[in-house]
Formats: C-alpha cells, sequence, structure tokens
C-alpha cells in the first residue's frame, strides 16, 4: 500500500549477510528523509543478521523496518519487500551493495522533477577489497 509522502522504498532481501549488512544500511540510512523509507527482508538468514537488524532498528524510530521470513530465496524476499513497502517507486539493492553518498536525492529529485518518470536508471561502480574501481562505460541514451 502507497503511503502519502513516500516517494521511494529502498528493499534489501538478505541472506546470511550479517557480516557486511550493517555497510549497506549505513549506506542507505544515512540518506533517509521524510520521503524514502528502507525495508530489509531476512530470508531466514542463520547467521548474525537478525541481531545486526534489531541493533541497528533499535535506534531508528521511522523510516526503517525489517521482515523475517522462512528461507524461500532471493525473488521471494524480493517479492515481500514489494509487498511491504509503501512508496509510490522502488530501489532493490543487494546486502553486498553500498549507496554512493547523494543517491537517494539524485533518484527522489528525479521523480519529483518530472512526474511522467517511472523508472530512473542509475550507474554503478565496482570496488575490489584491494582497493581498485571500475566503472562501467557510459552508453549513448537513446531516444
Amino acid at each position: 500500500m502507497i503511503a502519502p509522502g513516500i516517494l521511494l522504498s529502498v528493499v534489501i532481501p538478505t541472506y546470511n549477510y550479517g557480516h557486511l549488512l550493517g555497510r549497506v544500511l549505513d549506506s542507505v540510512l544515512s540518506q533517509l528523509t521524510d520521503e524514502c523509507e528502507l525495508v530489509v527482508i531476512d530470508d531466514g538468514s542463520s547467521d548474525e543478521t537478525p541481531k545486526v537488524l534489531e541493533t541497528i532498528s533499535a535506534g531508528r524510530p521511522s523510516g526503517f523496518r525489517w521482515l523475517r521470513q522462512n528461507n524461500a530465496g532471493a525473488a521471494a524476499a524480493r517479492n515481500a519487500g514489494l509487498r511491504a513497502s509503501r512508496g509510490s517507486h522502488v530501489l532493490f539493492l543487494d546486502a553486498d551493495d553500498q549507496l554512493l553518498p547523494g543517491a537517494l536525492a539524485a533518484i527522489c529529485s528525479a521523480f519529483r522533477d518530472d512526474s511522467r518518470a517511472t523508472v530512473v536508471i542509475g550507474g554503478r561502480l565496482t570496488r575490489w577489497p584491494d582497493g581498485r574501481e571500475k566503472a562501467p562505460s557510459a552508453s549513448s541514451p537513446r531516444g
């Protein structure tokens, strides 16, 4: 159900990513505004994922929710997140992703600036543990 004022729901399915989850959550939570929400679906993790989510949610009074389901796979977790989301638009992230600063503001701005927009496509940057980075080549927009 779409909630008034929530423009964007960020949905993160996770399964046994407790060791990385804090990084993606920090990158999203630091950017949340009243027009964004974060929904995490724990797909029956058997590691420290529930504890990480409980700890982080204890300090967040609003804008962040997490749900736990029996393990049913990534697609089922994404679908559960979609059902639980209240925004008019959805951004799916994986538990090992990380948003660059300003990403949510840019996405929300794109939707606010053009009421006809239904999809925003962003870039990505791959960063390896040794610090190397790779950005995909930009392709020409098609009209």
